[in-house]
């Protein structure tokens, strides 16, 4: 029997992604929650993962068919670390991705939006959440 993909949450236990994580976990899907410390999460796998160790990637991609992707916390250029990742994360054979971004930040504009605007040359499934206050 084969085990159902998972959805990789980076960012498990912030703000957004507890309720990303809480929600899969609710409907049932299986959730790898990544984090600096692999901090344990009811119901879902938890998995190191940092954003400027690429060496922590493979294993939180291994079995994943999506990610929600919080950036990097104060990166001033956080394109030059994600877009590596995703790339990775695409081979890997994650479909799906979805971003969390910001109102004021446009597809191909400063910080996240080089990401947004690569997302649909890299999954066929993605979107971009830019909340405002």
């Amino acid at each position: 029997m084969n085990t159902p993909a998972a959805t990789l949450v980076i960012g498990a236990t912030g703000t957004t992604g507890s309720r990303v994580t809480a929600g899969l976990i609710a409907e049932r899907h299986r959730v790898k929650a990544a984090g600096r410390s692999a901090t344990p999460v009811d119901g879902a796998q938890a998995v190191r993962f940092d954003w400027n160790e690429p060496a922590t990637w493979g294993d939180a991609l291994d079995g994943v068919e999506g990610v929600y992707l919080v950036p990097p916390i104060g990166s001033s250029d956080p394109a030059a670390v994600m877009l590596p990742f995703l790339r990775q994360a695409r081979a890997a054979g994650v479909r799906r991705a979805v971003l969390l971004s910001s109102s004021a930040i446009p597809a191909g504009g400063p910080a996240v939006g080089q990401v947004h605007e690569d997302l649909p040359g890299l999954f066929e499934q993605w979107a971009v959440l830019r909340p405002s206050w």
